[in-house]
């Protein structure tokens, strides 16, 4: 006999731990589904013959968001078109990557040995977080796979696409600022004092700008290097903070008390949830477990706090709205949303709403900020500049002015 540590969910949706004797695998799935539990992963404690878990476990590869979201919707329209699923694993196997191929060769494995795919995937948590594994699980307990993987897919190219976006929109501002500080230092480092040496050996009296300007530029030049020192330092102690809970709490509740930047975080991560929250809602699992489970897909500390919370509020017999409410965190249109749905038993269609609504709201906001850095950048590098070069001209003219 092999002690096995399961994990598994029972028939109200909530998840379940434990240890069980059993033969083999097999032995021990059908002990737990006897006592009507259905288990999402089986870590032998003691292996006998796991040479081929052991080569599941050396074959992962991570795959990127977009692999994996067209591999979702492969199986999804495969299995929606009456395909047995290891027929489905197996095909979409010969068709794809290399990595992508592998994964699911060890997922078509899983399959033919008699486990569910949510067991299968649960062997990769590198590529199948727990929402998806759990997903999975209720999709093959109600009967709804197909439509579990397509909300998944959905889930997964959402999240694709709004990173994308950030990423896209603050790219060229990010670009901008570089050039722009680079030509600046160029033109205070090295243009500037060997325009004014001319002056100097002149003995002309400098004006005040061209002298502040001038001792700005002797600045770079001597103290620049331990400047950069500074700035990569005081770089690599917020890393080390970033890396630390509590420095990560505190760094994040910076950020959400910032303005502009604390507002749109907020609104990205909120949406965020939302969205999650609706997939496994929809996936028909209980509210707690769903909170638990949205609260991974959030990044920032406070808020996944606060969710956390709410979801221990709830199972003390609380409502979603009031603790989610009591976080301060979500904006009262969400919370309305989400009332209404509590209320009216349509909650994940709901929280999808929300989700759209948060998702275009943060899209919105950052093409307004984009559409003001941009200018504003230039504006700044063309006041910078015209400093430059009236500390330059000044001079010019006043020494014209004398001569004649």
């Amino acid at each position: 006999m092999t002690q096995f540590a399961y994990s598994a969910l029972d028939p109200k949706g909530r998840t379940r731990r434990g240890q069980i004797n059993a033969n083999d695998e097999t032995h021990a799935r059908q002990l737990l589904r006897a006592q009507q539990l259905n288990p999402l992963s089986l870590t032998p404690a003691v292996t006998g013959d796991g040479s081929s878990l052991i080569k599941i476990m050396r074959g992962r590869r991570s795959l990127g968001t977009a692999a994996l979201a067209l591999m979702i919707r492969q199986l999804a329209t495969m299995v929606a078109g009456g395909q047995p699923l290891a027929e489905a694993l197996g095909a979409i196997a010969r068709q794809t990557t290399p990595a992508t191929s592998q994964l699911l060769q060890s997922l078509h494995e899983q399959v033919v040995e008699g486990h569910d795919l949510a067991t299968a995937l649960s062997q990769f948590p590198n590529e199948f977080p727990p929402l998806y594994v759990a997903a999975v699980a209720a999709g093959e307990r109600t009967g709804r796979l197909s439509q579990v993987l397509t909300e998944l897919a959905d889930h997964a190219e959402r999240s694709r696409e709004l990173k994308q976006s950030l990423l896209l929109a603050l790219t060229y501002p990010l670009l901008l600022g570089l050039v722009a500080g680079a030509i600046v230092i160029a033109l205070l480092a090295f243009v500037m004092p060997q325009v004014v040496e001319v002056f100097d050996a002149m003995d002309v009296a400098l004006p005040l700008l061209t002298r502040i300007l001038l001792s700005f530029s002797d600045f770079l030049r001597q103290f620049g290097w331990l400047a950069a020192l500074l700035a990569i330092l005081a770089i690599g102690a917020l890393l080390i903070i970033w890396r630390t809970p509590r420095g990560r709490l505190r760094l994040d509740q910076l950020i959400l008390q910032t303005p502009l930047i604390g507002s749109l975080i907020n609104r990205m991560e909120i949406g965020r949830f939302t969205r999650t929250m609706s997939l496994v809602c929809g996936s028909a699992v209980p509210v707690p477990d769903a909170l638990k489970l949205s609260a991974a897909a959030v990044n920032s500390h406070p808020i996944h706090a606060a969710i956390l919370q709410a979801q221990r509020e709830v199972t003390e017999g609380g409502t979603l709205y009031q603790a989610l409410a009591a976080s301060g965190y979500f904006p009262p249109l969400v919370l309305q949303l989400i009332h209404s749905g509590e209320s009216s038993g349509n909650l994940a269609n709901l929280l999808e709403h929300a989700a759209n609504l948060l998702e275009t709201e943060f899209q919105s906001r950052i093409k307004m900020i984009v559409g003001l850095l941009e200018p504003a950048l230039i504006v700044a590098m063309g006041g910078v500049v015209l400093l430059i070069v009236l500390a330059i001209l000044v001079p010019v003219l006043d020494l014209n002015t004398l001569i004649q």
